[in-house]
Formats: structure tokens, sequence, C-alpha cells
């Protein structure tokens, strides 16, 4: 395709996380919406070095369907790290108007199937706003903490640059807990996450408080860290009140301590300290899956995950984490 090709043009920011993102377009023309759904489709499809290139600002050109048309990416960053881009689609003369239109289309479509994976969003924060004091935590839009009754009160979790910062206090005789509504049977967690020290760790821990036979509502945890994904059943495990009371009093039987075994799932993971990553994990009938960076980690399936009534996601964090753009989504019948 050479400077003399008819070119469908147009501009648009996009600020775009590399699982899923935000998209928001400039122009209000119907094309720059195809335009749109082109690129977030070509984007998963795309090898690592060009991804690395676009990322470091470099300019892209992506071929799609034998040269049907051609897709140029410039990139930037804006604040927090977000790459945006830049784009314009290209249609060689020799291409008459159907295809190409048939092109954006099938792209288009494509894009939309990708999208409707994760289900229907039920709840997001992406923090951009101030607290009142510093004193106490003061989360807002539905957040709850352990502050109160595990540290004495003291704050334990702090919104500053547009993320939310956690932090266990020297009072604290428990993990940071950092709780919200997540109601649904099938569905999905998308956010992004920071760990600063090599000892840090971020869990996503799913709870139902109504159902009675597990300690706490406990039914599964994703607990990421530096270097290892460690995904458990809580529900017909350690937090299955049966088994609990034997392991507090020492009595737990060899069988409950051999089935205790088949509950957790670990993984290795190379993550670096103080960068920020994009999170998915994934509930689909009795597996969890778990994604970083668009790239799938870990995968269990128990029991436990396919409780019907998910009803409360906690965020465990045992020392520091920092956390943002938090998507809650529900595939389904809520539970």
């Amino acid at each position: 395709m050479g400077g003399q090709g008819f070119q469908l043009e147009t501009e648009f920011v996009v600020q775009i996380s590399p699982v899923w993102g935000n998209y928001i377009p400039r122009s209000p023309v119907f094309l720059c919406y195809s335009c749109l759904y082109c690129l977030t489709s070509v984007y998963p499809l795309l090898n690592s070095r060009v991804r690395d290139d676009w990322m470091r600002d470099k300019p892209v050109v992506v071929r799609y369907n034998r040269d049907l048309m051609v897709i140029r990416l410039t990139s930037g960053r804006s604040g927090r790290d977000r790459p945006f881009f830049h784009a314009y689609i290209e249609r060689d003369p020799s291409v008459k108007s159907f295809q190409f239109a048939a092109a954006v289309f099938v792209l288009c479509c494509s894009s939309l199937v990708w999208a409707d994976e994760r289900g229907t969003l039920i709840f997001e924060d992406d923090f951009e706003r101030s607290e009142s004091q510093e004193q106490k935590d003061e989360i807002g839009k539905g957040w709850g903490t352990n502050s109160r009754s595990r540290a004495k009160g003291n704050k334990q979790v702090d919104l500053r640059d547009g993320a939310m910062y956690i932090y266990i206090h020297e009072t604290a005789d428990h993990a940071v807990s950092v709780t919200h509504p997540a109601e649904f049977k099938n569905g999905a967690v998308a956010l992004r996450f920071m760990l600063e020290d090599p000892k840090d760790s971020l869990g996503l821990n799913f709870a139902d408080l109504k159902y009675k036979p597990v300690h706490a509502g406990h039914l599964f945890v994703a607990k990421i860290s530096p270097k290892n994904l460690m995904i458990t059943d809580l529900k017909t495990g350690n937090m299955d009140l049966k088994i609990r009371d034997q392991r507090k009093a020492g009595t737990l039987s060899e069988e409950h301590k051999e089935l205790l075994k088949t509950k957790t799932k670990r993984f290795p993971l190379k993550l670096e300290t103080g960068k920020w990553y994009d999170l998915l994990v994934n509930v689909e009938g009795d597996r969890l899956t778990v994604s970083i960076d668009g790239k799938k980690v870990g995968s269990f399936a128990s029991e436990g995950m396919a409780h019907p009534t998910k009803r409360l996601l906690r965020l465990a964090v045992p020392r520091k984490a920092v956390v943002d753009d938090v998507k809650i989504y529900s595939r389904g019948e809520k539970s």
C-alpha cells in the first residue's frame, strides 16, 4: 500500500490496559467506533515484539487480512503509565469499498464477542477521588474494611494518585481485608495491581456470608505474590467448620490431611516489584482461571468454586499492595 491509496482516516485517543482497557473515542462519527473495535480486536493478536515496540512509543503498522487494510498505530503515555495511541485505517485503491466495509464489520463483530466474554459490568472503580481526612479508612463507593475490628480503627487504606494503597497497621492482628459486594454465579474480576516488596502479596477472596457451614463465608481465593500464584478451594477445604475445628484442636485425621492437599494448586510466577500488572480472575462453573497481562498463568477446578452464591469480594493483604481500576462482571443469572 502506498501513499496514493484512498485513506479512511480518523484520529482518536484510547486509554488501554493490555488486557481489557477503557476506550474513549474523541470523534462521534460511527467510523471511529468501528476503527476502535478493530484495534481492540487486533491488539491481542500482536506478537510480543510488536507490542513491546508499541509500548516503547515506536510507530507500529499492522497489516490485517492479506493487506486488505492497514492499521497504523503511534503511541504515547498518559498518567500512571497508561499508554494511549493515535490510529488510522488505510484502504488500498484496488480493494472495493464493500470488501473494505465487510472487513471492518467482521473485525467489529469479533471484538464485540471478545469483550462480551467477561460478562455484564456490575461494578467499577478507578479511585479518582480524594478523602476528607487521613485518620480513618474512607474509600467510598460501597467499599468496606476490617480496620475497625482488627486494627483498632487505624487507617489501613489510602486513596492517592488515583489508586488504592493498602497497608497493614502495626496494631493489626489480621491481614487487611478490603471488601465490596460482588454478586454473581459465573463472572470475573479485573484490576490493576502493583506489589512493592518481594514479600508482598494480594489475595482475591470470594465469600458468601450467608453460607454458615464455612468460617466467615470463605469460598475460594487466588493469592498472587511475585514468585507464585496459589488458588485454594476454602469451602471444601480449610474453612469448612468441621475441618477447621479439627485443625485448631490438632485432631485432623489422615484422611482429611490428604483431602486438603487436593484443595490447593500453585503456579510459578516471575513478577517485578514496583511494576503495574493487569489481573483477570475468571470464575466459570467449578473452575477459576487467572490471567496476568493477558496471559493465562493458572487454572484450577474444585467444587468450592461452583458455589452458586458468590456475594462478596475481599482483597486480602497481609503486608502491602496497590490496586486500581477494579471491574466486576457477571455472566448469566445473579446468584
